[in-house]
C-alpha cells in the first residue's frame, strides 16, 4: 500500500501538501482563551472549504450563463480563486485530523476540479480507506478514472456503485453521459467506439430497471 495512505499505526502525510501563505495559520478568526483542539481546528477548517466549494461553483453557473466573454473569464477566475481556497482550506482539515474521510473525500473533489486528477485519485483512496463503504467518494473516483482514460476502471466502479448504491450510480451515468457528447465521434478509435456503445447500452438497461421497479411499486399501491 502507498505510504501516502492512511494506516492504523500512522497516519498519512498530509494530502494537499504545505498550505499556500495565508492558508493555515488562519483558522478563520475563530479565538478563544483555551488552545482550540486538533479536532476542532479540523471541522472548522472542513466548513470553510464547504463554503469556498460552494462558492466555486455558484461562480461557475455564473460563467456558464454570462452574456460577455469578459463577464464569463471574471467569473471562472474567481471560481478557480475559490477552489484553490477549498483545496487549502480542506488540506488543513486533514493536517489536524487524519482520520476524517470527508476531508479527504471533498478535497480530492476539488483538486478534481481544478484538473489535478492523480492527486484526487490519492486523496479519493485515503477516504476510501478510512470508509471503505463511502459511495460519494466511490463515485467520485469513477469521475476522476474518466477523465484520466482509465475506462476499465470507470466501467468496474459503475457496476459496483449500480449493485450497491443506485443514486450514485446514476450520478456517475450523468457524467458519463455527459462525456461522451463531448468526443469526436469521426476520430474515436476501437477503444473508445466500445466504450461509448457500454455507456448507450448501461443508459438503456438502466432506463429499463427504473421502468420494471416502477411498474412493481405500482402492483403493490
Amino acid at each position: 500500500m502507498s505510504p501516502w495512505l492512511p494506516r492504523p499505526a500512522r497516519p498519512p502525510r498530509w494530502a494537499g501538501g504545505a498550505p499556500a501563505a495565508g492558508g493555515g495559520g488562519d483558522l478563520g478568526g475563530i479565538s478563544s482563551g483555551r488552545q482550540q483542539s486538533p479536532e476542532r481546528k479540523a471541522r472548522a477548517a472542513y466548513h470553510r472549504g464547504l463554503k469556498s466549494r460552494k462558492d466555486a461553483l455558484r461562480r461557475e453557473r455564473r460563467a456558464a450563463s454570462a452574456g460577455s466573454d469578459a463577464r464569463r473569464e471574471k467569473e471562472l477566475g474567481k471560481a478557480a480563486t475559490a477552489w484553490q481556497k477549498a483545496i487549502r482550506q480542506f488540506s488543513v482539515a486533514i493536517k489536524n485530523d487524519r482520520r476524517m474521510p470527508e476531508a479527504y473525500n471533498e478535497l480530492g473533489y476539488a483538486l478534481r476540479k481544478t484538473g489535478h486528477y492523480e492527486r484526487a485519485l490519492k486523496a479519493y483512496e485515503a477516504a476510501l480507506y478510512l470508509r471503505p463503504d463511502y459511495y460519494d467518494a466511490i463515485e467520485y473516483r469513477g469521475e476522476a478514472f474518466l477523465h484520466l482514460g482509465r475506462l476499465d476502471d470507470v466501467k468496474q466502479t459503475y457496476m459496483a456503485l449500480f449493485r450497491k448504491d443506485r443514486s450514485n450510480a446514476d450520478l456517475l451515468m450523468k457524467a458519463l453521459g455527459a462525456w461522451s457528447r463531448d468526443q469526436d465521434m469521426a476520430h474515436a478509435d476501437d477503444t473508445l467506439r466500445t466504450f461509448l456503445r457500454w455507456i448507450s447500452e448501461r443508459q438503456a438497461l438502466a432506463a429499463q430497471s427504473d421502468s420494471l421497479s416502477a411498474n412493481n411499486a405500482r402492483r403493490w399501491d
